[in-house]
């Protein structure tokens, strides 16, 4: 990372990537103009990670769409969205399909990763949006 601080090695730190997201990263030595870090993350995030970064790079050249699984509808209802620590934001539904849905929020948004719950679905935040954020849906068959 390019930075005009100097951080010591082993200092930890979250990263929002656009395009990626949330990544935990782990300072491996200074640099001349910043630092260089390790990704801090499971083998099913490394795999998250190369699939949307192979998508990225080849959406352009392929001229590909979307990788939404599902047609989107617009909603405009309230919801009540609860975090993993139990705090519960209101907020506006965006849009909806069967794999997910996308809200609006006066507050902090969920990190993406973070598992939330809309009444009895669960879903993993997949990205942030400018005031808000999208989330999948998580089978049952996911949850444990």
């Amino acid at each position: 990372f390019v930075s005009r601080h100097q951080l010591p090695p082993l200092s930890r730190l979250i990263c929002y990537l656009d395009e990626i997201g949330r990544i935990e990263c782990e300072v491996v030595r200074p640099t001349e103009d910043g630092f260089a870090v390790r990704f801090l993350v499971t083998d099913r995030k490394k795999d998250k990670i190369a699939d949307r970064l192979t998508w990225l790079f080849n959406k352009q050249v392929l001229g590909l769409a979307d990788e939404r699984e599902a047609p989107r509808y617009a909603a405009g209802g309230p919801a009540l969205v609860t975090r993993e620590d139990g705090r519960v934001l209101q907020c506006r539904t965006v849009d909806i399909s069967l794999t997910g849905a996308a809200f609006e929020t006066d507050g902090p948004s969920p990190y993406v990763g973070e598992t939330v719950s809309v009444g009895h679905l669960k879903g993993e935040v997949v990205r942030t949006l400018r005031n808000g954020f999208a989330i999948r849906y998580i089978p049952k068959s996911e949850t444990f």
